[in-house]
């Protein structure tokens, strides 16, 4: 497993040009900040799972223009 804090942090940067690009869908970013995009969580959640393990990507979820929760998919963040 590895730290998503880059993946949390390259959302955080370009986060009005991801939320506009993507709105309306799930997206998933990963280790090398490649995002793939789903039309659901379940869908993103299984396939990231099945090609990046576990905690190993960051989850958005982009449906609702008035939702501030992240869902990150992670068992452990730590800071270095």
């Amino acid at each position: 497993m590895i730290n998503i804090q880059k993946q949390i942090d390259y959302y955080n940067e370009n986060r009005h040009v991801i939320d506009k690009d993507y709105s309306g869908k799930v997206i998933v970013i990963s280790p090398d900040m490649k995002i793939k995009v789903y039309s659901s969580e379940e869908q993103g959640y299984m396939d990231s799972v099945a090609s990046l393990g576990y905690g190993n990507f960051f989850m958005k979820n982009l449906m609702s223009a008035s939702m501030t929760v992240q869902n990150i998919i992670s068992p452990v963040i730590t800071s270095e």
